[in-house]
C-alpha cells in the first residue's frame, strides 16, 4: 500500500514536468518560427530592392 500512496503523486508530478517540457517546447518553435520568419521577410524586402540592405540586422 505505501508504494502506491508513493506512486501517485510521483506520477502527478512527473505529468506536470511532461506537460511543462511540452509547453516550453511549443514556445520555443514558435519563437524560431517567428524568427525564420522576420529574416525572411527582410531577404525579400532586399531581395524586391534589389540589394540586401547592409544594416539588415536594424529591421528586425
Amino acid at each position: 500500500m505505501e508504494l502506491r500512496e508513493y506512486a501517485l503523486p510521483a506520477l502527478q508530478i512527473m505529468g506536470l514536468g511532461i506537460v511543462w517540457l511540452f509547453k516550453a517546447g511549443a514556445i520555443a518553435a514558435c519563437i524560431a518560427l517567428y524568427i525564420m520568419f522576420e529574416l525572411m521577410r527582410v531577404a525579400l524586402v532586399g531581395m524586391v530592392f534589389g540589394r540586401l540592405p547592409r544594416n539588415w540586422m536594424r529591421y528586425l
